[in-house]
């Protein structure tokens, strides 16, 4: 019981690096240095007053009108198979040009002495989607993921959300 008790609280964030950037709203911003890159690593943690599937189910949702990010000017689900789904995105930022990126988005969410920690991944897949298009920003590396955690007997639940992305490009 221990053993699953240490699973299922994640270290603190201090510990692994992480340095608080912001505060709002219930959620901690924390931000560290990417292993290899200039660009930050990105994790934010709050409580969500739902039960965790819930919100993976919401994450998972990929087509719906409702889960639509900044910028977003173009998102297809390009295939679906046993490694999850293929997506590409085109976002249009002010100030910037245009970015687009293939990613491969995954469940890697797992159950442990009847606990289940719910888990949406995602990598660039560049290679499996479109070409390169003219006047639009290829971005080589993101990955991430959300973690929701079971809170209050599976109630509530603590969700963390990690990004790491080069933009390329001049920003």
């Amino acid at each position: 019981m221990l053993a699953l008790a240490l699973l299922l609280v994640s270290a603190n964030p201090l510990d692994e690096g992480w340095e608080v950037v912001g505060r709002r709203d219930g959620v901690v911003v924390y931000q560290r240095p990417h292993k290899g890159g200039d660009d930050p690593e990105l994790l934010a943690v709050g409580i969500l007053d739902v039960p965790p599937w819930v919100a993976k189910n919401a994450v998972d949702d990929v087509e719906s009108p409702d889960n639509v990010m900044p910028y977003l000017t173009e998102a297809r689900v390009l295939k679906r198979d046993e490694r999850g789904l293929l997506i590409y995105n085109r976002i249009s930022p002010p100030l910037v040009s245009d970015r687009d990126y293939t990613i491969r988005f995954f469940d890697q969410s797992y159950t442990v002495g009847g606990v289940t920690v719910w888990i949406a991944r995602w990598h660039a897949a560049n290679s499996e989607g479109p070409s390169k298009r003219s006047g639009v920003v290829r971005v080589q590396e993101t990955e991430g993921y959300w973690r929701f955690e079971p809170m209050d007997g599976g109630a509530r639940t603590r969700a963390s959300y990690f990004v790491y992305s080069n933009a390329g490009g001049a920003v």
